[in-house]
Parts: structure tokens; sequence; C-alpha cells
């Protein structure tokens, strides 16, 4: 198979990710832990200096499962390594990232050993974590959200850190949550 250099990414470990061919990804942890602290979530529509970054989301959204779903939830939002923090209006606009993102989520499963399809406790999590970005990071009312109509997630503010992380902050706090789960 010939590879376009134009369809690929050359990834920090060296390796390459060609986005015509998600499935024969190889990669390394940091592959996708360093972009995912370099990347600002809700595509940087933040306060100015306000940075959280998707490691960061992750990270806290570890901190609302049980121990046994926590390792799944610091890498569920693993794909955004390799496509940024493409927001969900846009997804919807672009079936065809959405499927990127998929086989993505699904080859990266398997190379942490981890189930391709989200458990149940993680989603919750994730959306907790969203009621609690909405509200106290971006200073919107969650009510206008109507994913949010269902999820109580005030609670569990005492459980995560909202305050911004540099990413070299977001790396380190990632990397010692893996081996608090290892």
């Amino acid at each position: 198979m010939v590879m376009d250099k134009m369809n690929t990414l050359q990834l920090l470990s060296g390796n390459i990710l060609d986005y015509e061919h998600p499935e024969l990804l190889v990669c390394e942890p940091d592959d996708m832990i360093i972009p995912l602290c370099n990347n600002c979530r809700w595509a940087g529509q933040l306060a100015l200096g306000r940075w959280y970054s998707i490691a960061q989301h992750a990270w806290n959204t570890s901190q609302l499962v049980s121990r046994e779903f926590a390792l799944e939830a610091l890498w569920h939002d693993r794909s955004e390594a390799f496509t940024n923090d493409i927001v969900t209006p846009l997804k919807r606009m672009f079936p065809a990232v959405k499927a990127l993102e998929i086989q993505l989520e699904y080859r990266t499963a398997d190379i942490l050993g981890l189930p391709r399809e989200m458990s149940p406790e993680v989603k919750v999590a994730d959306m907790q974590m969203l009621g609690l970005e909405v509200k106290y990071l971006r200073g919107e009312d969650p009510a206008g959200y109507r994913a949010l109509a269902d999820v109580e997630f005030e609670h569990l503010l005492p459980l995560v850190d909202l305050t911004p992380w540099t990413p070299r902050q977001a790396y380190y706090n990632f990397h010692q949550r893996l081996k608090e789960l290892s």
C-alpha cells in the first residue's frame, strides 16, 4: 500500500497515522497523552487565560467513576489526540469526521486493552463533567443543554479540579493517574 503524505500525520514517537487507514495505527501512550494536554476543550472557546485541556477533562471524568471504570474514563477522549476536540455540532455536519473518530476510538481501544464501546458509567460521568464545565467554566446555564436535562452533577464539584492546568501539569497529573490505576 502506498501512503499519501497529504493524508498522514507523523506522531511524536515517529509512527505515522494514515487517516485513510486508521485501523493500521501504531502509537505509544504519549502520542495520545501529549496532544490531549496541548489541546483545549470547547475548541478553545473559554475566557482568555482560562486553559482547560482535554487531558484535564479526562482526568476529572476518571474521578467520577468507580475504580473499575476509572482507566476507561481517563482514556475516553483518546481519539481527540488525532482529531482535536471537534465540537459536536460540527461532527454532526460532517459524518465522515465522526466515522473517523469512531475508527480511531476502536483502534486505540485495542492498543490500550480497553473496551471498544464506552461503558454506561463512563458515559454518565462524561455528561456530568459536561454539566460542571458548562456551568463553572463557560458560565452558562446548563438548562440550555437538552442533553443535560436529567443529569445531576452539582454534588460532584468537590471531586474535580477546574482550576487551569498548564499542559505540563496536565501531563504530570495524567501520568500520575495512570500509575495509580495500573
